[in-house]
């Protein structure tokens, strides 16, 4: 009976102990839930904060990298644009020689071919995305300019797709027109005349003096690719045909229209081989009565025409004279010249180099043959002089 006593005592405190035992177990896993742990809460909340923080400031650093690499690109493609105006007033002085200008083209091609790569390679889809169709028709503009044809139909497509006023678009469908038209691996003559097509469907919406003009331009630049880059003459002459017809529809007031009119019809003889087309640019000597009074310089280039003449005495420099001039018919060329160096001016009145350009003089010339000029030069307040240009085959 006692040993039996002592059992169920012992029974008793053993289960006690287990009661003991199951409370610390509850209590050891109270403690482990983190939520009822207040050191531990709050350590996670600071974490999650630091966290947030951390990935805040890298987004935002990210940010403000790409809006820097886009300002980056902006200011590259204005810088593009600068360049060239520079490169066209230094270009434009007629007391550069023809060297010396060779050399300022060279230097300019250099720097926006470098500049170009340099764009070229911090676009990517993102940077395409945020730049608009204007900035996106620039850079395409200097990409065709240093021969990278494939980039710039890319490029034009890119701004295309965003462009959203007639004016870009018409720009950008005109540019595609001629960039599918240049010989090579990117020709596409069905592409180029569809972008054509466009481009003067949305020229004809226009109305009045300015959608005249927009429509014979659509005409006109057509026309060269024709002409030009796909051998086309037949077409070529029908689009220029068009563009005349246009032209004649220009009100009489307007002081531009028979300008107009005689350049398309310059034009026009120009691609059906009336204008003496296989005129050379190149050096020619300036006689007065089989005696040598001078030299010019004569760069043709279609119908675009730009003469420089040297006149001497003694062989020493008394007068040079440079202007533009054009076809104005079969075998002849008319110049509007200027001059810098006036025989009347006194050289402590005017510094030579800062002498302002004026028009002095009109130059007709008539083409013997394609190395004897006769020419009929008129200065301001001056008689006409009948002179002789012979081809220089030195």
């Amino acid at each position: 009976m006692e040993e039996n006593n002592n059992q169920t005592n012992q029974h008793s405190e053993f289960e006690k102990e287990i009661s003991e035992i199951k409370i610390r177990l509850l209590k050891s896993e109270e403690s482990k839930k983190w939520y009822k742990n207040n050191s531990f809460v709050l350590s996670i909340v600071v974490f999650i904060f630091s966290a947030s923080m951390t990935l805040y400031t890298l987004s935002d650093n990210k940010k403000d990298d790409f809006s820097s690499k886009l300002t980056g690109i902006r200011n590259s493609i204005e810088n593009l644009k600068q360049f060239e105006k520079d490169y066209y007033q230094q270009i434009s002085s007629s007391l550069l020689d023809g060297n010396t200008k060779t050399s300022i083209s060279g230097i300019y091609y250099s720097k926006i071919s470098q500049l170009v790569e340099d764009i070229w390679n911090k676009l990517d889809d993102k940077t395409i995305q945020r730049l608009d169709a204007s900035s996106l028709n620039d850079f395409g503009k200097y990409l065709y300019l240093v021969s990278r044809i494939n980039d710039a139909i890319f490029i034009n497509k890119a701004a295309l797709k965003k462009c959203k006023d007639n004016y870009t678009m018409i720009t950008l469908k005109r540019t595609l027109g001629t960039l599918y038209s240049i010989p090579g691996d990117s020709q596409n003559v069905s592409k180029s005349r569809t972008y054509r097509k466009e481009a003067l469907s949305l020229t004809k919406s226009y109305t009045g003096e300015y959608g005249i003009e927009n429509t014979m331009n659509s005409f006109e630049l057509w026309a060269n690719d024709e002409f030009y880059n796909l051998k086309n003459k037949e077409f070529a002459n029908m689009l220029i045909d068009s563009a005349i017809l246009y032209s004649e529809k220009l009100q009489e007031y307007n002081p531009r229209k028979y300008e107009i009119i005689k350049r398309l019809n310059a034009m026009r003889s120009y691609f059906n081989d009336k204008l003496n087309i296989n005129f050379s640019s190149g050096s020619w000597i300036v006689y007065d009565n089989n005696k040598k009074i001078g030299s010019s310089t004569l760069n043709n280039q279609g119908n675009s025409l730009y003469f420089d003449i040297n006149l001497t005495k003694s062989d020493s420099l008394i007068k040079k004279i440079f202007g533009n001039g054009y076809f104005s018919g079969v075998d002849k060329m008319k110049f509007s010249l200027t001059s810098n160096y006036l025989i009347h001016v006194v050289d402590n009145m005017f510094n030579k180099q800062s002498y302002p350009q004026m028009r002095v003089a009109t130059m007709d010339i008539i083409i013997l043959n394609n190395k004897l000029l006769k020419v009929k030069y008129k200065e301001l307040g001056q008689k006409e002089e009948t002179w002789t240009m012979v081809w220089n085959e030195e």
